[in-house]
């Protein structure tokens, strides 16, 4: 879901940048190698790209100019640029605090459309910032909000038991 969004976002308008975050930096340079990359090879966008290998200038880019590149996971790693694409999070379980929105967000305040997605699996007890936007989320769900917020939920009840085939 996040390759076919990212690819949809870069496509949307001319030298459109979009951020992939993980866990790390390490994580997200990898994850773009080893399996954005050759998803978008291997599909009909392939003859629309050009990509990059080189250590630190990793990136899928388009022949309209925008890219999809990884960031690292630090305060600073979004400040000076545009995100028009927008950004992602993925496995937010692992963070502890804000850093990465708040490297993000300023890179988005001046594109009308640009959305932050935030994706993990259910992460741990030390998952606190997960834990607030799932409780921010739910919340929004309970309360009907349509506006600025999409909060996607897949897991069972806390009670249910792995066990039940069910479940």
């Amino acid at each position: 879901l996040l390759l076919a969004v990212m690819v949809w976002s870069a496509l949307q308008g001319n030298r459109r940048r979009v951020a992939y975050t993980a866990q790390t930096g390490s994580d997200a340079r990898k994850k773009l190698v080893h399996d954005f990359m050759p998803a978008v090879q291997e599909s009909e966008f392939d003859r629309l790209t050009k990509m990059k290998y080189a250590n630190g200038t990793e990136s899928i880019t388009f022949d309209n100019g925008s890219r999809i590149e990884p960031l690292p996971s630090t305060l600073t790693a979004g400040h000076g640029m545009t995100l028009a694409g927008g950004a992602f999070i993925d496995e937010a379980f692992a963070d502890v605090d804000d850093r990465r929105e708040q490297a993000l967000l300023p890179a988005m305040v001046t594109c009308d459309d640009a959305q932050l997605w935030i994706v993990s699996t259910a992460g741990t007890e030390a998952s606190a910032y997960l834990q607030r936007k799932v409780a921010i989320g739910r919340d929004a769900v309970a309360n009907g909000s349509t506006n600025g917020i999409a909060y996607f939920e897949w897991s069972a009840p806390d009670e249910a038991s792995p066990d039940d085939e069910e479940v």
